[in-house]
């Protein structure tokens, strides 16, 4: 596993690392108020993730087993609005 150092008030926007070989683990950290992501599935389902809250953060582990078992994803507030997304799975820049 890579390790990071980030500077003290360094505010994730997306997930911190990730590789390109599958299946693959990618942790991911998004900056309050964000409380859940939810994945859409190929095979049409979703999947709701609750972020684990601590520092201002919420920290969630996701496992893809395939690139394309993910289309899409989003990250919501409590009242269940739309923070940020985007298409396939999320991962690193």
């Amino acid at each position: 596993m890579a390790e990071a150092d980030y500077p003290l008030g360094y505010r994730a926007s997306g997930p911190l690392w990730g590789g390109a070989s599958y299946p693959q683990t990618v942790a991911v950290v998004y900056p309050s108020p964000a409380r859940y992501l939810v994945l859409v599935l190929a095979n049409g389902t979703r999947q709701r993730i609750p972020l684990v809250l601590g520092a201002g953060l919420g920290f969630a582990i996701i496992r893809f087993t395939t690139r394309s078992s993910v289309l899409r994803w989003g990250v919501y507030d409590a009242r269940g609005r739309w923070l940020s997304g985007g298409q396939g799975a999320p991962r690193s820049s």
